[in-house]
């Protein structure tokens, strides 16, 4: 926020804390956030706390709150973000299970395919007019990176689409460069395959994971 910051993105769970937090970072007053910490007791203290004015070396001017955009998976949660949020949510960014990273898990229970891949059905598709009805912007994400998905978005009215994968592959990514271009080799040749391990991350959510042969496999 010293910085300039214009938005924050943050999603990987309900993080309804968040925007209080901005709101008070704005102003520099005391920012609280409540950890969940596993085998903690009532008598333990897992409070966050930040004070500004304990490192601020002279008075400084109040800070342009950022923007604060959820990102969601489904329509319950963004109705859950604007109805239990301690401040302002300014917007949606909306990730399919197409998205790289981490993805929210299939609703119900969990199936695999024949390739071990997690399944995801007709319950994990977003309904876009219920969003549109929360009068809020949103941007869609996981499988947007071209100009026909980009032009797809706009008249489902988003604001536009947020792109990961394509940057992983660009020349000034941290990518190591060997994996880089052999993975854009298997693109070009249309063998490349991206899979939604079900366990492949610690966190058991869902992660996209691109077959290379040579690397470990989860």
């Amino acid at each position: 926020m010293l910085g300039g910051v214009g938005y924050v993105l943050m999603g990987a769970g309900i993080p309804v804390k968040i925007p209080g937090v901005l709101d008070c970072l704005a102003n520099h007053e005391r920012a609280t956030y409540p950890l969940h910490v596993t085998g903690a007791q009532e008598v333990d203290d897992t409070l966050m706390t930040f004070d500004p004015s304990e490192f601020m070396e002279c008075l400084l001017p109040k800070l342009v709150r950022p923007w604060f955009l959820a990102i969601i998976s489904s329509n319950v949660l963004a109705a859950t973000m604007l109805k239990r949020a301690n401040g302002k949510v300014d917007g949606f960014v909306i990730e399919g299970p197409a998205a790289g990273g981490h993805n929210a898990p299939p609703r119900g229970k969990l199936q695999l395919d024949e390739s071990g891949d997690a399944v995801y059905g007709e319950r994990d598709r977003v309904d876009l007019e219920k969003i549109r009805e929360l009068g809020l912007p949103f941007w869609l994400a996981g499988g947007y990176g071209t100009p026909e998905k980009l032009r797809e978005a706009l008249a489902a009215g988003a604001a536009g689409v947020q792109v990961g994968t394509a940057f992983a592959y660009c020349a000034e990514s941290g990518l190591r460069s060997d994996y880089k271009m052999a993975i854009l080799r298997k693109v070009v040749s249309d063998e490349a395959r991206v899979a939604t391990h079900p366990s492949a991350s610690p966190t058991n959510f869902p992660f996209k994971v691109v077959q290379l042969e040579g690397t470990p496999t989860p």
